[in-house]
């Protein structure tokens, strides 16, 4: 019997109708030193990104973790979730000014939906069924200090993606290595919810392991 390969999936919750699929979705194959993108894709739905993943896996591929950019986990009785916080201070710490990292009651709700939904299909699938961290691919870029343009440094193959999807695969390729790192517990990434103050709701099952990696010590 062939041995298993590591997979690791990406997602970029989204979707904008027929004409313009905003679903960015993304496999990976890596072992603990690199990373390297095998397929990406965009759909109009969570159920069609299931479809597409299902039908581009590896055989031998094993899922060990996926990443979705789309909040997960939400406090029941502040406005700000700490781990939110936590990601604001870091980029200023670097000099970034950026307000990508918005409150989570500003977000509008078709992102929103479609992560939660997501995650709610990987878990009921055995072949996609892993761990789970939350992912913000554009505030990941900023706190490893590397442009859109370098991102072939973190995914191997991630410069083949074209076409005017292109963002959103990549956002979908972050996701991916966000979930590689947290498999690999990289050395300066840590689970952000560890440190929230509050306790978050969750629509999801206690068996779900869900998380929130990102490299801030």
């Amino acid at each position: 019997m062939p041995e298993k390969v590591d997979i690791f999936l990406g997602f970029d919750p989204g979707g904008k109708g027929e004409e313009t699929p905003r679903f960015g979705w993304s496999i990976c194959q890596g072992g603990p030193d690199k990373l390297r993108l095998l397929c990406s894709g965009t759909a109009r739905f969570a159920m069609e990104v299931i479809v597409r993943v299902r039908q581009k896996l590896p055989r031998d591929g094993r899922v060990r973790a996926s990443g979705i950019d789309a909040p997960l986990l939400w406090p029941i009785s502040v406005w700000d979730r700490q781990v939110d916080k936590t990601i604001r201070q870091a980029l200023r710490n670097k000099g970034d000014e950026t307000t990508s990292v918005q409150h989570i009651n500003s977000l509008a709700g078709a992102g929103l939906a479609q992560g939660i939904l997501l995650a709610e299909l990987l878990y009921q699938i055995p072949k996609l069924r892993s761990p789970i961290t939350e992912a913000h691919p554009k505030a990941l870029l900023s706190l490893l200090e590397i442009p859109r343009s370098d991102l072939g440094d973190l995914v191997g193959c991630v410069g083949n993606i074209q076409g005017p999807d292109k963002e959103h695969r990549e956002d979908a390729t972050l996701a991916a290595y966000a979930a590689w790192s947290m498999h690999h517990r990289r050395q300066g990434w840590k689970d952000l919810l560890e440190d929230e103050k509050h306790e978050p709701f969750s629509p999801f099952p206690r068996e779900m392991d869900i998380g929130y990696w990102m490299p801030i010590p």
